[in-house]
């Protein structure tokens, strides 16, 4: 899982852990993602960063959300079809 999480609880005493998103221009990070993502949205809509940060992001449609705060991304690669 890839995670951006904007809150006060240790995700991490829950068993979630892995890497964080990679920013828009941070090309190379984007081009090797394999993960489910998940971001706040406070961190998505960039309220306390650079507001291009995940311009990228919020270009893709989230596969589901929790509650109103967290989206969920599925940026796995896609195996090939070799037929």
């Amino acid at each position: 899982m890839c995670l951006d999480y904007f809150g006060t609880a240790d995700i991490g005493r829950l068993g979630i852990s892995g890497p964080s998103l990679p920013a828009t221009w941070e090309t190379g990070r984007r081009a090797s993602l394999d993960c489910v993502g998940a971001i706040s949205t406070n961190i998505l809509y960039d309220a306390y960063s650079n507001p291009w940060q995940h311009a990228w992001l919020r270009a893709l449609r989230p596969v589901a959300r929790i509650g109103y705060s967290i989206y969920i991304y599925d940026l796995r690669r896609q195996p090939m079809d070799l037929r």
